[in-house]
């Protein structure tokens, strides 16, 4: 498993243990997009920010509204260590495997859920910035968020 696939890992995923809402911030230089984040959580963690254990399962939630109405949408996540970004290979289309069922409808929360377990190559350890955001059918922006997250 290469780096790019870790950071799939940490941003989205499902486990079990304890859950803790998490600090986020808009990503930095967008607009605020067409839509509002209102939690992210991430399992297990009991920290801010949070410290995730590699070959651990990990689940990240983000629950949000969006503001128009959304017929389909696609997910852009980039990791980023110190200030090199890091894009993640991931599946782009939103509305598949991430718990969010298309059309999303104007004014109603929607949850976007994905769970892996992190590799454990040693050299991943560390502190790293997680953002990811989703675009709308028309390529505009709905939501962006950025974490920042530990692995030990």
């Amino acid at each position: 498993m290469n780096v790019n696939v870790f950071f799939v890992v940490m941003l989205f995923t499902i486990g079990a243990v304890s859950s803790k809402r998490i600090r986020y911030q808009r990503c930095p230089g967008r607009s605020q997009g067409r839509g509002e984040i209102i939690s992210v959580d991430v399992t297990p963690c009991d920290q801010d920010p949070c410290v995730l254990r590699l070959g651990k399962q990990v689940t990240f939630s983000m629950k949000f509204i969006p503001r128009e109405l959304v017929t389909s949408a696609n997910i852009y996540a980039k990791g980023i260590k110190g200030s090199i970004p890091i894009p993640l290979p991931i599946k782009r289309n939103a509305c598949q495997g991430y718990g969010l069922n298309c059309p999303l409808k104007a004014g109603v929360q929607a949850e976007l859920v994905f769970s892996l377990k992190i590799p454990t190559f040693y050299m991943l350890r560390g502190e790293y910035g997680l953002e990811a955001s989703i675009k709308d059918q028309n390529g505009n922006l709905v939501v962006c968020g950025k974490i920042d997250l530990e692995l030990a």
